[in-house]
C-alpha cells in the first residue's frame, strides 16, 4: 500500500470510528501525524480529496486529537506539533461544529503562547494549504478578542499527569 492508499484508509477507519462502526486498529497519534504531515507535502488535487472524504462527525474526530498534539508541543518545545494540530482544523473546514473547533483552537494558542509561537503567524504559514473558506474562517478568527480565546473561557485547564501535559475541563 502506498502512502497515499494508507492516508486514505486512515480517512475510511476515522469515518467508520465517527459513525460507530467497531474497528479492529486503533486510530493513534502516530497515525494523525502522518495524515498532518502528508497532507502538508500533497498537491492541491490530493488536499481536495482529503478535505471532501471528511464528512460529518469524521471532521470532529479529526480536531478531537487537537489537544493531544498541543500537549506535544509544550512538552517538546515544538512548533511542529502545533501546525500537526492545526491541518486537522483545516482539513475539518469548520464544518461540523464551528464552536467546538473555537474550543479546540484555545489550546493551540495556549500552547504556541506557552512556548513563545506567534499563533497568528503560525496560521498564515498554513494559508497556502488552506481553502479561500477555511482561510477566511480564519482570519475571522484572529480577529476575536484575545480573552475570549483563552482557556478559561472554554472551562479548560492544563495539568501535568506523570510529567507530561494534559489539558482538562474544570471541575473533572
Amino acid at each position: 500500500m502506498n502512502n497515499t492508499e494508507k492516508q486514505f484508509s486512515l480517512l475510511k477507519s476515522l469515518s467508520d470510528k465517527a459513525s460507530g462502526v467497531k474497528s479492529t486498529a486503533p486510530i493513534k497519534i502516530g497515525d494523525i501525524v502522518e495524515l498532518a504531515d502528508y497532507f502538508l507535502t500533497a498537491d492541491e488535487s490530493t488536499r481536495e480529496k482529503i478535505i471532501c472524504h471528511v464528512k460529518g462527525k469524521t471532521g470532529l474526530l479529526l480536531i478531537s486529537y487537537t489537544g493531544e498534539l498541543a500537549s506535544l508541543s509544550i512538552d517538546s518545545r515544538d512548533e511542529v506539533w502545533l501546525k500537526r494540530a492545526l491541518v486537522m482544523h483545516i482539513i475539518d473546514g469548520f464544518r461540523y461544529d464551528e464552536r467546538e473547533n473555537l474550543r479546540r483552537l484555545a489550546l493551540i494558542i495556549y500552547s504556541a503562547d506557552k512556548i513563545k509561537v506567534d499563533f497568528p503567524s503560525l496560521v498564515t504559514s498554513l494559508f497556502a494549504v488552506m481553502s479561500k473558506d477555511v482561510r477566511d474562517k480564519f482570519a475571522k478568527f484572529l480577529e476575536r478578542p484575545k480573552e475570549l480565546n483563552s482557556l478559561k473561557c472554554f472551562g479548560i485547564q492544563e495539568v501535568i499527569v506523570n510529567g507530561k501535559t494534559r489539558f482538562k475541563v474544570m471541575g473533572f
